[in-house]
């Protein structure tokens, strides 16, 4: 969920370091594909290894960093987002039990926020900074955020690997 926030945070320099205008959009794309994401993940009885497997296609996408790319990475990085958070519970009553199950859900919904301080906050600004060029401030170009969704997708693939371990291990 950290991956989706971090691209909820980071929408509008995304979309000005392509030279274009117009944020509302993308964050509509994101809303629309999380609402999308919540309720197909009941009704499609996705497991929750696929939803980071989405996200991590999502950031792929958008690794391309094209104009065209960013409605559809925007999209599914919410639909990725969308599911697992309505996927979260169940997955953590089924492996840890239901015995102090509001401690173990308080504490799960606390790692996104710290999550999203390390990816957001502090990784993909560090990557951004970098690519300033000298005497600018802003980054303009593929490069500003190419990086960071390649770090987004692989953080991504390595949550679908441990939830296969942990979620599903009988």
């Amino acid at each position: 969920m950290g991956t989706g926030i971090t691209l909820i945070n980071n929408v509008g320099n995304v979309v000005v370091s392509l030279g274009k205008e117009g944020v509302g959009f993308y964050v509509i794309m994101i809303s629309v594909g999380s609402t999308l994401g919540r309720a197909g993940a009941g009704f499609l009885r996705l497991g929750m290894v696929w939803p980071p497997i989405i996200a991590a296609a999502a950031q792929l996408i958008l690794s391309s960093s094209s104009w065209y790319a960013l409605s559809f990475g925007c999209f599914f990085t919410g639909v990725g987002f969308g599911a697992s958070f309505t996927l979260q519970p169940c997955c953590l009553a089924e492996v840890f039990g239901t015995k102090d199950f509001g401690k173990i859900l308080g504490l799960s919904m606390f790692a996104p926020s710290v999550g999203s301080i390390l990816l957001s906050v502090v990784m993909a600004t560090f990557i951004y900074d970098i690519h300033i060029p000298p005497g600018g401030e802003v980054c303009t170009g593929p490069s500003c955020f190419r990086f960071t969704f390649l770090i987004l997708a692989a953080l991504n693939i390595a949550c679908a690997l441990l939830v296969k371990v942990f979620l599903y291990k009988k």
